[in-house]
């Protein structure tokens, strides 16, 4: 399973779009299977995109996909070689960045809470 995170982890424009397909599928199952209509939705960033997606307000296409697989934003300034990340904290190409991904700020009262 970890071999399959990193792999989601290095290539983003695969884990954004898995994200959206899980949302798309989730939310059809809800609608669909369960007879449950959204009254609202919410969401930030991915998830605003997620949200559009799932809740047929953006009708997705296979072109938005290969816009992005072709974008060198996802090949190698977050993704790949991570230049953006290399730029901003002034490293050089032959440093390895070899675990790269989402942190979670809180403060010490929250995470003796989550200990809990």
């Amino acid at each position: 399973m970890m071999k399959i995170e990193e792999g989601l982890l290095e290539n983003i424009s695969d884990s954004l779009t898995s994200g959206t397909c899980l949302a798309i599928l989730f939310t059809n199952i809800l609608r669909y299977q369960f007879g449950i209509e959204p009254d609202a939705a919410f969401g930030y960033s991915l998830g605003e995109s997620s949200m559009m997606s799932a809740l047929k307000v953006w009708q997705g296409s296979t072109h938005d996909n290969e816009k992005m697989d072709e974008s060198p934003l996802f090949h190698d300034r977050i993704g790949g070689k991570k230049h953006v990340v290399r730029e901003n904290w002034n490293l050089s190409p032959n440093i390895p960045i070899t675990k790269f991904g989402p942190i979670t700020c809180c403060s010490p009262n929250r995470i003796g809470f989550a200990k809990r």
